[in-house]
């Protein structure tokens, strides 16, 4: 069907409000992301050496030099255009991911139709799930718009007879797509491509249960290759990765049996079962006959069913972590399961000719969040599931959302409309919650905060600056001083006693054990110290903060009314 005129401005509208969305904190803070500092210093190496950093890094994130597709990208703009690559690096990367809510609108447009996509795109590019997480200058970010690109291009090839083809005159453009998106993934955040890779066979699945019986072969064999790739790369290239899986999620492993061999058979074992199975695979009889009167009362209910569970995150906190969730939550998260609770009658999603995907899409990235939140693992964390689950949760609340405006009368649909609009709006101011909603997490840096990180050029070589993670992050990026991560806890939330015996010999993440040379200290760190990321950021009271009063112990060298320096005195 045609897009109608009007139809294409609104478009225009939601895909130019949206991006702006992605970018406003660069106008509050001079810098956003508590990582940030470790991908400019990881960019300026590339920049100024002319080869990536794989071998003795020694900041906090292990696998970071190991996935460098976004200093690839940032390094080279910085270089043909001639603009400073932490300009590239702090606007260009959330402007890119931004294009991922038109990409998800045309992955939405194929699957569940014209109005479904548009309001479901607009919802994922305004609620604070996505944009708090993917606004900033990361990887993450960066593999949004890439994933979806590659989702788009399995979408496109599950029509087809062969995924693969020896002639390449026959190849279909939208393996080379698929292809190189494909790469770029692989080159840039591991878990966005294991979250997709999930999301393509669940859609593969959906496929063969249809009765297309004809890709499955192509399609296991696609998915088989794409998993042996990641192996060797994860497993062979990337050495710090492959050592963090050992460290973490197979260190269960008796040391005869290497975790390659394990991580190659996983998903050729599920691969070949899935083979075995395929001509058992039925699509489930699911229809409701509903009318619009009872959706609306489904709707009220699921939203106060929603309440319930916002009242237990307020007293249980954020799933798969220690994180406590403040009362201040209630507003952010109210305006945005309003919106939500539209998809409630989960049979309107198979009205769609190709809606079952959207099933394939979501089960298997919620099994992995379920899988994480059960089992408390670090690298499956329950609440980083959020952004990638609000993709084909969007589209399903599209759809619903059709259902409820074509249920009244056309003299009222402008009203409702305007409604849900009113609460897009409100979704979109809410999108940067205070730290005080986010577990006392802060992403933005003040100037204040940056002048007193550059006085560390300064000081002697080799030294140990303690502060917590934002601030060590940009300590170690700018400055390519030592620095704490979570590792100065007891420094920064010790007593006198405590910091002095900690301080003698710290353990850094990667340089090794050092003895604290200076603290740093801000007032919006004391708000909330953040330290580990399954951890709340509390805020530094009692003697925890007063010790710092100490001149004996603790001589200031640096103060600008915001930020303070101190020497550390062990003795």
């Amino acid at each position: 069907m045609r897009i109608k005129e009007f139809q294409k401005y609104l478009l225009y509208s939601v895909i130019s409000f949206t991006a702006l969305v992605r970018i406003y904190h660069n106008y509050n803070w001079r810098i956003w992301g508590s990582d940030s500092g470790e991908y400019l210093y990881l960019t300026r190496h590339l920049i100024e050496k002319g080869n990536m950093l794989n071998e003795n890094y020694i900041g906090w994130g292990r696998a970071y030099p190991d996935f460098q597709g976004m200093q690839i990208l940032t390094g080279s703009l910085s270089l043909l255009t001639t603009i400073e690559y932490h300009d590239v690096l702090m606007w260009f990367i959330p402007f890119v991911s931004a294009l991922s809510i038109p990409m998800l609108f045309i992955i939405g447009k194929r699957i569940v139709g014209f109005v479904p996509a548009l309001f479901g795109a607009a919802f994922y590019g305004v609620t604070f799930g996505v944009v708090y997480a993917n606004s900033h200058p990361m990887p993450g970010s960066l593999a949004e718009i890439l994933g979806f690109t590659f989702l788009y291009s399995w979408i496109k090839l599950l029509g087809h007879a062969k995924l693969l083809s020896l002639n390449p005159l026959k190849i279909s453009p939208w393996v080379i797509i698929l292809k190189i998106s494909f790469l770029a993934l692989l080159l840039t955040h591991h878990f966005t491509l294991l979250l997709l890779m999930a999301a393509i066979l669940g859609m593969l699945i959906i496929e063969m249960a249809a009765g297309n019986t004809k890709i499955g072969k192509h399609g296991i064999l696609g998915i088989g290759l794409m998993s042996l790739a990641i192996s060797f790369y994860w497993l062979v290239y990337a050495k710090s990765f492959r050592k963090m899986l050992n460290d973490s999620a197979f260190e269960f492993l008796p040391g005869n049996i290497p975790t390659l061999v394990v991580l190659t058979s996983i998903p050729i074992i599920a691969l070949a079962l899935l083979w075995s199975i395929r001509k058992y695979l039925k699509l489930p009889t699911w229809s409701e006959n509903i009318s619009h009167t009872a959706y609306l009362k489904r709707t009220i209910g699921s939203f106060l069913g929603m309440f319930v569970v916002i009242l237990l995150v307020l007293w249980k906190g954020v799933p798969g972590t220690e994180i406590p969730v403040d009362f201040e939550a209630t507003p952010y998260l109210a305006v945005n399961l309003a919106v939500m609770s539209l998809a409630c009658v989960p049979s309107f999603v198979i009205s769609k000719k190709n809606s079952w995907l959207l099933w394939g899409w979501l089960l298997p990235i919620l099994s992995l969040a379920a899988i994480g939140a059960i089992t408390g693992s670090h690298l499956l964390i329950a609440y980083r599931h959020a952004p990638y689950l609000l993709a084909p949760a969007a589209l399903i609340i599209g759809i619903s959302f059709q259902y409820i405006l074509d249920g009244f009368e056309s003299s009222k649909r402008k009203n409702i409309t305007f409604v849900f609009t009113i609460l897009l709006f409100g979704c979109a101011l809410g999108a940067y919650p205070p730290p005080s909603v986010m577990g006392g997490f802060q992403e933005g840096t003040s100037q204040e905060e940056l002048d007193a990180i550059f006085w560390i050029n300064f000081v002697e070589e080799d030294s140990l600056v303690v502060s917590d993670h934002r601030l060590s992050s940009l300590t170690f990026g700018l400055t390519e001083t030592n620095a704490s991560w979570e590792n100065g806890a007891e420094v920064i939330t010790g007593d006198t006693k405590q910091a002095s015996e900690a301080g003698k010999l710290l353990s850094t993440p990667q340089a090794g054990v050092k003895s604290v040379t200076y603290i740093i200290l801000s007032k919006e760190m004391q708000k909330g110290v953040a330290l580990l990321q399954w951890d709340p950021a509390e805020e530094l009271t009692g003697e925890a903060k007063t010790k710092f009063t100490d001149n004996e112990k603790f001589p200031i060298w640096f103060d600008n009314g915001d930020t303070t320096i101190m020497r550390m005195s062990t003795y």
